[in-house]
């Protein structure tokens, strides 16, 4: 039978940050994904597609301090979850 790939991992720094941060993508970065970040609350400050890439540059600009998530969706599933800390 056909091992399920690992699930990519993800990265954010620096973290805490001041609302700009590095997401990196380690493992199949062929695939199509969604990286969207969300409040504690569940609300969607960010949402944007990669393709191909291994990282993306995320300015949510001027977010009031706290605690977000920073999510990878591949197909519609959130495969992983990572806190951030935001403080401005």
């Amino acid at each position: 039978a056909d091992e399920p790939a690992p699930a990519p991992d993800l990265t954010v720094v620096p973290n805490p940050n001041n609302g700009h941060f590095t997401v990196k993508i380690d493992g199949d970065a062929e695939k199509l994904f969604d990286i969207s970040v969300e409040t504690v609350l569940g609300q969607v400050v960010y949402r944007n597609r990669q393709a191909g890439k291994s990282q993306a540059e995320i300015d949510l600009g001027i977010l009031p301090d706290g605690m977000y998530l920073v999510k990878l969706i591949v197909d519609g599933n959130v495969v992983k979850t990572v806190k951030t800390i935001v403080n401005n």
